[in-house]
């Protein structure tokens, strides 16, 4: 498929087909526009070109094209004109976005070539970002189309996704939703919290002519009928070894619903210090380590059909001295930063936060799912980092393109996106 074709196929889904009436409470409130285009070409020695867009309004209707052309010119042989054109490559990444106070929709493609040979290199990205808060519960419903383009033809992997994702009170994200090919519609509940839809295509090599990726998302929320949680869990605190409970008050009778309280994200079960992991109050005793904890509330859908499962707010547990005074966690840390550089050419580094020994066990993924490096898998005792050199198994370089760094500690999972550049 050229990309002609997909641009026009973006065209087929115009943004005035969201219907979004006049919210009638508060809905999703914008925090951080992420939307960028960009095409990086290379030709050769001598020829290379950086096109970025310049960033929209933040969270207006943006339509965008953006196109790289790197070109290499030598003396004719018989001028005039005095120099001719002896190869090009040219890159284009192009989108049509806007968030709206109860949707969002996005669409975007990116694509690329180079002309006569030797070959030029590439990388082409479009990325349709929104992080916003929603103070609400509420019900969404999720369309998305992925076209991965060549990338199978090519390599076997995707370069396109769209995901959507919740903060953390660290500000770490995890994933509810990703998705990389297909059609698919999706509807689900929200508890209150921060959440980021995103939708990107992005590829770099050196292809005589690729296609990449074409995404499409349209989300909408609107308020549910009957929701479970009427009392959302609140804040913890409490000093090292303490006790803390929590809670959620529900609609109805707790009879009428089924209970699973997570830390972070992470479902628990009753042991030596949890009680509750399965009722509508959650007791923690002897704890020592800060950490979010939410509950899933699972019960009867007004409207008929299977149940429908709630999630509450993210409650945050703080670990306090005996005056009150809010310290580090005295054992394992849920701190795991983002990937730093991202992109990257020669290595990515991830820090975390540990404050006590625990298991460390580092791996990284390729657009597959294949595991293609394992870096560490051993017990730490204080905080350090992880770096990943961009090699295989093997001791060859990744190919260039989107890989996953795993992290877990104590329980504690989380997947990070990265690009490797060539």
């Amino acid at each position: 498929m050229s990309y002609n074709t997909l641009a026009n196929v973006v065209r087929l889904f115009p943004l005035a087909v969201l219907l979004t009436p006049e919210p009638t409470f508060a809905q999703m409130t914008p925090l951080e526009d992420l939307r960028t285009n960009s095409a990086h070409v290379f030709y050769q020695t001598t020829g290379e070109d950086f096109r970025e867009s310049t960033p929209p309004v933040p969270f207006a209707h943006w339509e965008d094209q953006t196109v790289g052309i790197a070109e290499v010119y030598q003396a004719c042989e018989d001028p005039p004109p005095d120099s001719c054109l002896v190869g090009s490559c040219t890159g284009t990444a192009y989108q049509n976005s806007e968030f709206f106070p109860a949707g969002i929709q996005f669409s975007g493609a990116t694509g690329a070539h180079w002309g006569i040979p030797p070959v030029g290199i590439y990388l082409v990205r479009s990325i349709s970002g929104f992080k916003f808060k929603i103070d609400n519960t509420l019900d969404y419903d999720l369309f998305v189309i992925v076209d991965p383009g060549d990338s199978p033809v090519l390599d076997g992997t995707w370069a396109g996704e769209v995901s959507l994702e919740v903060f953390n009170s660290a500000g770490d994200a995890t994933e509810l939703h990703g998705f990389t090919i297909g059609q698919q519609q999706v509807t689900g509940r929200l508890g209150p919290g921060t959440y980021k839809l995103e939708g990107f295509s992005m590829k770099s090599g050196n292809w005589e002519s690729f296609q990449g990726a074409f995404y499409f998302a349209q989300w909408t929320v609107h308020e549910p009928q009957a929701p479970h949680i009427a009392v959302q869990p609140s804040d913890r605190a409490t000093a090292c070894g303490g006790s803390v409970v929590l809670s959620a008050g529900t609609a109805l009778s707790p009879a009428n619903y089924t209970f699973q309280w997570r830390r972070n994200f992470v479902p628990l079960t009753d042991g030596p210090n949890v009680t509750g992991a399965t009722t509508s109050t959650l007791t923690l005793t002897n704890v020592c380590s800060a950490a979010d904890y939410d509950v899933v509330v699972t019960g009867p859908n007004p409207a008929g059909g299977g149940p429908i499962a709630e999630p509450s707010r993210l409650a945050h547990l703080t670990i306090v001295a005996p005056t009150g005074v809010e310290t580090e966690p005295t054992s394992p840390a849920t701190v795991i930063r983002a990937p730093a550089p991202n992109p990257f050419r020669v290595s990515t580094t991830v820090e975390y936060d540990v404050h006590q020994p625990m298991r460390l066990v580092a791996a990284v993924y390729n657009a597959s799912g294949a595991r293609v490096r394992s870096l560490v898998d051993q017990t730490i005792s204080s905080s350090g980092s992880i770096t990943w050199d961009g090699r295989l198994h093997s001791g060859a370089r990744a190919p260039v393109g989107i890989y996953f760094l795993r992290l877990e500690l104590d329980g504690l999972r989380q997947t990070r996106k990265v690009v490797l550049l060539e």
